[in-house]
Parts: C-alpha cells; structure tokens; sequence
C-alpha cells in the first residue's frame, strides 16, 4: 500500500496529531540538509527535493522558478519537466517582484496562477530563495485552499527548508568559484614553471653569451701575441726551405710550416667569430666554392664511411661573397654532421649537400642522418661552445651564424632526435655594381736594387723582412723600431715604406701623414692584422694602399715589395 494512503488512514488526536506532524517534518528537515551536504549544482538539489517530495510528503507539493546564473533568465520547474523547465519572465508577475525586492513570502494573484496554469483550487505561496545578496529564485508551495487554514506548522518548515536550499545554493556557488580559482591556479602554477624552464633556457643562453663576451674582449690581445710568434715560425720555416738540401730535415720543416699554417686558419676562424670586421667581399659562385671543397670531402668518405652527395642545382649566379667564409661555413656545417653520424653507431651515414636557384636567390641545403638534435636544444645550437656532441668544441656553428649574417643571409633547422638533422641558409643575390674597364697593366721589370724603410716596433719582424728582401738583391734597408715622433731627423728620401700598422704606439695611419708631407705616399705597403675593421679599411681604401696582413706568406711579401719597387 501507498505510504501517502497509510498516513492519511491512521486517525490520532488533535494534539497527537500535531506532534507527529512536528517529528515528521523534523526528520524531513533532517534528511535534507544531509542531502544538500553532498549536492554539487542546484539543478540537481532541485531534483532531488522532487523526488524526495514525490515519496515522502504528503501534505503538499513544490515547485520551483530558478534563475540561471550569470543572467536575468528564469526557468519555472515542477516536478515533471524536471531539469528542463520552462522559460519565464518574473516582471510579467508582480507579486514576484515585490517578493524578490523585499526577500518576504508572497501570495500569487488568480491571474498570476492562470499564467502558471494552476487550477483555482489551489493556494499557491512563493518563497524567496536568497542568501546574503545573491537571489537564486522561488520555492513554490501549492496546498489545497480547504485544508491552508491549518497550515501554519507547515509553513514554518518550508521557510527553515528554504533556508537550507538558499544556504545549499550558496555553498555551491562558493564551491564553483572556488573550482574556478583552483582552475586559474593550475592554468598560472603551468605557465610559472612554462616561465621557469624558459628562464632556465635563457639562463644557459646568457651563461653561453657571457662566456664569448670574455674572451671577445681577452681575443684581440691574444690573436697580436699569437701571430707575432706565429710570424716568424714561418717566415724562417719558408726561408730554411729554400736552403736546406737533407730531406729529412726538409720533411720536417714542411710539418713545421703545415702546422704553423693550421694554426693561423684556426686563429683567424676564433677572429672571425670574436672580431667584427669588415670583410671584402668578391664575385664568386657558390657552386664553385663548394666543388673546391671535394678533397675535404673525398678525405671524410675514405677516412670515415660517410658517403656525401652533392647535387648543386643549375644557373647558381656569380655573387658577392666572401670565399673563405663560405668554406669555413660549410666546413663546419659538415664537420657537425659527422660528428652526429659517428655518435649514432651502426648506420650507414650520408650528407646530402644541395644547392637550388630561387626567385631572388638561392639556397644550400645540407642534410645528415645522424643523432638528430632535441627540439629544447635547437635554439641553444648557435651559442658560443654550446654542443649536444661530446667531440665537439661548441664554435663551430657561432661561427656559422655570424658568416650567414656577414651575408645578410637567414637559416632555418629542422631536426628530429635520432633521425637526421637539416640545415638551410638562403642567400639573396645582391644587384651587381657596372664594372670599371680595367687599366692596363706597366709590364713587370724585377728590380734589384733600392731604398726601403720598415718602420715596426716588433723587431724580430724586422728581421724576417730584411733577411727576406736581401736574399732577392743590393737593396738598401733601414729598420725602425720607434715612434713616429723620431722618422722627422731622418729625413731622407726611401723607393719603399713598409709600415706595420697599429703596432703599440706607433700609428701607421701618422705615418702616412708624414710620408705624403715628403710626396712618398705612393711608395708604401701597409703590414696589418686588422685590416678590415671600419677605420683602417676605410683608411687603406680612400688612400688605395696595399696591404698583407700579419702573418703573411714570403712569396706573397717578396712579390708585393718587387712589384711596388718596380712601379718606380
């Protein structure tokens, strides 16, 4: 039998009556604050308060007009359409309004309960749902009008129950912002430790960059001292070799020579990352500079297994480069690459190297398939020593991307960790100056005789340079190791002035000064070991003074002096 027709058939006494109506809406109020307790979302509180009214009250029904959060929108309930509801507008009710302004119980109007399509029978009260200043909606209570008389015990219930839903309500809203905030937390704690690791990053970048900008600053002072020696070694090397007739004596000196000359090439690689100079640039072709290379490459695939293919494309333009750098470019590119080959074991390596016209341009690309490089590490590749290779020193690439710069040149790497590693430099080809008609040429008569001034406080250079030049005729050399403040005394007229540039105090550029007062501007050779930064190769250039940078090779230095001689 129906709980609701068990309850109604039980016939007590009045007081009894009441008492039991007193308990029984207590453990009603009882039952449903624990069950708001674990409720999550109104909508689901107001479901629940149907289905527990379906069940267990007999007395009377519910219904509900919910606002929906965030908006002026309401839905009216009951107990069949559930969740769903119907659409409603409170100002079309008066009473509503009145109620939700004053947060007091009202009584709905005939015409208000037509609107609701309530039958005339039925006493409907609305009750606002409200907590502190947020107002969440109405608890309808409907009762039929015969029995509203006795009905005050059950109205003080539904007010306490109102209560609690408001308070339910309210818990849930907290709850939800509260998840929001959490939400928001989470979202800003990932981006702190995003910021974290990409502080880090930055870190070991600046780490890296520091470490340059020491030894950019110690470079210069160690390149002068390194080349000063290294001058010599093979100045004397060169001259022993055009004397020494034992051979092995011979073969020895020439290892002295190659390794002097290998340590000048990676001298001048350190300069070209750590100094800034202004490098001459010439028309060659990309094409040609990499075919010069193939010995390089011939010795990698006999030496080292790795088969490398070149399929340079057609119709790469003559273009304004710097020849040396363009190898040095290459070089270390390739170096890296075996390196990332041998450090994968067991493969068959290639390098693929690849040259292709483009609209306003060309590129070379150079791929391997060696370790790959990590995707947090691609950008940390062109630091100074930074390298993701145990035989790697870390420069190579730095200077990689200084000589693309040099080039106004832009690069991209794409790379995949244990699959392959590709590199890509586009160069845009630079309209080409109208060439000037070359001047013809005074026949060469090698001169034997004549008065030359070297002028450098280094004096074992002066040695090399008067040694060199005696060997090749009766010339009449002076050496002069101070400042130019002493040249005046002697003033005496010279055929040739050789002049070691930016030597200690003295200034080369002063002394071209002094030898225009004297009309012997045009007798002179520059020796220099920063010829192109901005001053002096602007100096050299306004005053087209020829010039050998230090240390030099005594073939080139004996020919540039013969051929100035010889000018007259």
């Amino acid at each position: 039998m129906d709980l609701k027709k068990i309850l109604k058939s039980i016939k007590l006494p009045t007081l009894s009556k009441r008492l039991a109506k007193e308990k029984i809406f207590f453990s009603h109020i009882l039952n449903l604050s624990d069950l708001f307790s674990s409720l999550t979302s109104p909508r689901k509180i107001i479901i629940s308060l149907f289905e527990y009214f379906e069940n267990f009250v007999i007395e009377f029904n519910i219904e509900f007009i919910y606002k929906i959060p965030g908006n002026d929108n309401f839905l009216f309930m009951t107990g069949k359409d559930k969740e769903e509801g119907i659409p409603l507008s409170i100002n079309d009710f008066e009473s509503l309004v009145k109620a939700r302004n004053s947060n007091e119980v009202t009584t709905l109007e005939t015409g208000e309960m037509k609107k609701l399509n309530k039958t005339p029978g039925t006493f409907c009260q609305a009750f606002p749902i409200s907590y502190q200043n947020n107002f969440f909606g109405f608890l309808l209570l409907n009762v039929d009008k015969k029995e509203y008389l006795t009905f005050e015990l059950e109205m003080s219930y539904v007010q306490i129950l109102v209560n609690i839903i408001a308070y339910s309500f309210q818990n849930c809203h907290i709850l939800k912002d509260l998840k929001k905030e959490n939400k928001k937390k989470e979202l800003l704690f990932k981006e702190l430790l995003k910021s974290d690791k990409n502080l880090i990053h930055s870190k070991k970048i600046l780490m890296q960059s520091q470490k340059s900008e020491i030894l950019g600053e110690m470079m210069p002072v160690i390149f002068h001292k390194l080349k000063n020696k290294l001058t010599p070694i093979l100045g004397y090397s060169q001259i022993l070799l055009t004397k020494v007739e034992d051979t092995a004596i011979l073969q020895r000196i020439k290892k002295i020579e190659k390794n002097a000359t290998d340590l000048y090439d990676h001298l001048n690689l350190l300069r070209d990352y750590f100094k800034e100079d202004k490098q001459l640039k010439e028309k060659e072709n990309l094409n040609s500079i990499i075919n010069n290379l193939k010995p390089y490459f011939n010795k990698i695939e006999a030496e080292k297994k790795i088969k490398i293919n070149l399929d340079l494309g057609y119709g790469i333009p003559g273009d304004a480069l710097i020849p040396g750098q363009i190898e040095c470019l290459v070089i270390n590119i390739v170096d890296n690459a075996v390196h990332a080959i041998e450090e994968k074991k067991g493969c068959e390596g290639f390098i693929n190297i690849k040259s292709v016209l483009n609209l306003g341009g060309y590129t070379l690309t150079i791929r391997d398939n060696g370790i790959g490089i990590e995707e947090k590490d691609i950008s940390l590749i062109w630091a100074p020593f930074f390298s993701g290779i145990h035989s790697a020193a870390g420069l190579g690439l730095a200077v990689c991307e200084k000589i693309i710069s040099n080039h106004e040149g832009s690069y991209s790497v794409e790379s995949r960790a244990g699959e392959y590693t590709e590199f890509k430099i586009i160069f845009k080809i630079k309209p080409s100056k109208q060439e000037k008609i070359a001047e013809p040429v005074k026949p060469f008569v090698r001169p034997d005789y004549g008065k030359i001034l070297i002028v450098t406080r280094e004096e074992y250079l002066a040695d090399l340079m008067k040694e060199t030049l005696m060997n090749e005729g009766d010339f009449n050399i002076t050496t002069f190791i101070e400042g130019v403040e002493n040249l005046e005394p002697r003033n005496s007229s010279f055929d040739l002035t050789i002049v070691d540039l930016r030597v200690m105090e003295i200034n080369g550029m002063n002394i071209y000064d002094f030898l225009k007062s004297k009309k012997m501007e045009t007798k002179m050779i520059a020796i220099t070991e920063d010829s192109f930064s901005d001053d002096v190769a602007t100096f050299l250039k306004d005053n087209k003074i020829g010039y050998l940078k230090n240390p030099f090779q005594l073939m080139e230095f004996k020919k540039r002096v013969l051929e100035k001689l010889s000018q007259g």
